[in-house]
């Protein structure tokens, strides 16, 4: 059921990536590598933009070759995804993408030339801790199933800003009165 489930996620996000992947000059890819681009952004819900807090990264890979090229998905971004990150202090941290665990569930998906295929959102707080605020700048690679065999792709590179958490005080009262001899 999860499967089924998991699935139908794929195919609504599937959807979405179409009106991205068109020639719309807002969307950034990758370099073409054996016919094949990535693009990453950042999607926010508004309950983050009022917290300051980036939002969730969108990816989509692009089939711009001539033959069909086939995406495996795992279902967790760790093991589909290599992240480089650029914390605010200047930190770089690389996390590579994790073997798949043996008798993992995988699939594939088929993405035909000239047409593109949106991943999940990816919650960016799964991925990395983001408590410095300040600019990041991430970069993911993937890899694909192309035609002249496995194939990583590069991200375009994508930077965002964290703003410092504010404290909140708690409101004073003005209904206080002072009862003389109290």
């Amino acid at each position: 059921m999860k499967t089924h489930l998991y699935l139908v996620l794929v195919v609504a996000a599937a959807a979405a990536c179409q009106s991205r992947a068109g020639s719309s000059p807002t969307v950034e890819w990758g370099p073409v590598t054996n016919g094949v681009q990535l693009s990453i952004a950042l999607r926010q819900r508004e309950e983050q933009k009022e917290s300051g807090k980036p939002g969730d990264l969108v990816v989509c890979t692009r089939n711009v070759s001539e033959h069909t090229v086939h995406v495996v998905r795992y279902g967790d971004p760790l093991e589909e995804f290599s992240f480089r990150i650029r914390f605010p202090s200047g930190r770089n941290v690389s996390l590579e993408q994790r073997p798949y665990p043996p008798g993992s569930a995988r699939f594939t998906i088929e993405v035909k030339p000239n047409d593109a295929f949106s991943h999940p959102a990816i919650g960016l707080q799964s991925v990395c801790d983001l408590s410095e605020a300040g600019r990041y700048s991430i970069v993911l690679k993937e890899k694909v199933l192309a035609p002249g065999g496995p194939t990583e792709v590069t991200s375009n590179p994508l930077s965002f800003t964290v703003k410092a958490a504010t404290s909140r005080k708690p409101p004073s009262s003005t209904n206080q009165t002072s009862i003389p001899g109290f």
